[in-house]
């Protein structure tokens, strides 16, 4: 249901007493009419927008009082707006769109704490989603019960509780987090309670994050046959399909940890390289001496890196960055704060990008 809010300290405001002329009847009476207007444009979502109609019904028909509220004091913006006045509150006429047509005044600053129509709506819907068992079932089963960032699962579908291994927990995520599922489910999929609560109200490229493709039919399978397996993001093991054979290889008694492997010719062993660090306490330099074990167990010295030694590598290059699938565009300036969903304000005329996370 619609709601508002208001500061705990909006009754304090020396307004009420000065427009009221001292008289603390008629300070009371401004201080309800003004909460009654708030009522108003909140049950219909004008986002702070009242008629004249509106106005005078919540201010029980007294319009000296209703231009009080209109009225500014103290060096102060006036509590309720005309058209044609501005304010630099935030969220309020100077930092919104052009005024609404059809509307008389406007309270100001009603959007810095509470929802616009399009926030409302979006939450509404989005909840809506989340209680939709014929959706969460149609997404569960196209991205084969696994997370769609990590491939983490297959999990299962009536959740792990409070699992202290997040990447076992399932939750399912709006990819565009200001925007509904879609009846197909196209904007909502499977996401392991780390991922999801890691990603937040963010895009998965404000994120950092990669939302992989949507899996295929022998991928789901596969998955459904392996049984369940925790992954990080990344990890080149996620998207592999196995054939029946490797599946069964890997869960020969052989291979099993604690199991010793049969006896095999000898073989040549990987070469392992190990780093010994020669940092002690109180040293002013420290370096590390990388050694190289061969099939033999001996030392070998390790061949010069283009990084020189004590670069703090180990010789592996460092991995290339994944591409982003999201296909998501980047938000504009005056979008929803990610981290809150609220409406921020629009870039300024200057042209620079907004600070991070929206206007404070």
């Amino acid at each position: 249901m619609p709601y508002y809010l208001t500061d705990d300290t909006a009754d304090l405001d020396p307004r009420w007493m000065v427009l009221a002329g001292g008289r603390v009847s008629v300070a009371d009476q401004l201080f309800a009419f003004w909460h009654r207007m708030y009522g108003a444009t909140s049950r219909h979502t004008h986002d702070g927008y009242l008629t004249h109609h509106e106005a005078l019904t919540a201010c029980r028909g007294r319009t000296r009082l209703l231009e009080l509220l209109l009225t500014p004091v103290l060096g102060e913006r006036p509590l309720v707006h005309r058209r044609g006045d501005t304010c630099d509150v935030k969220n309020c006429i100077d930092a919104s769109p052009p005024w609404i047509d059809g509307y008389d005044y406007r309270i100001c600053g009603f959007s810095k704490k509470n929802p616009t129509r399009a926030e409302k709506a979006r939450n509404d819907a989005q909840k809506h989603d989340s209680t939709d068992s014929r959706l969460r079932k149609l997404v569960y089963t196209r991205d084969g019960g696994c997370c769609r960032y990590c491939r983490s699962g297959p999990m299962s579908y009536k959740g792990s509780g409070n699992n202290k291994d997040r990447r076992k927990v399932l939750q399912y995520d709006h990819v565009d987090p200001d925007r509904a599922a879609g009846p197909d489910g196209d904007n909502y999929v499977v996401a392991c309670g780390r991922c999801n609560e890691s990603k937040g109200r963010r895009t998965p490229d404000e994120a950092d994050m990669v939302l992989l493709p949507e899996p295929t039919e022998a991928q789901r399978d596969a998955w459904a046959a392996r049984g369940q397996r925790q992954l990080d993001p990344g990890d080149p093991a996620a998207d592999v399909v196995e054939s029946p054979a490797e599946q069964a290889d890997e869960q020969a008694p052989d291979k099993q940890p604690g199991n010793p492997p049969d006896k095999q010719p000898d073989k040549p062993q990987p070469v392992v390289d190990l780093v010994v660090s020669t940092r002690s306490p109180g040293a002013v330099h420290a370096g590390e001496v990388r050694l190289q074990v061969g099939q033999q167990g001996q030392q070998q010295p390790a061949k010069p890196g283009p990084e020189g030694s004590g670069s703090g590598r180990v010789g592996q290059p460092p991995a290339a960055p994944v591409p982003a699938f999201s296909g998501q565009p980047a938000r504009e300036a005056g979008g929803p704060d990610i981290y809150h969903g609220r409406t921020r304000a629009p870039a300024p005329a200057t042209g620079l990008p907004p600070p991070p996370g929206g206007v404070p």
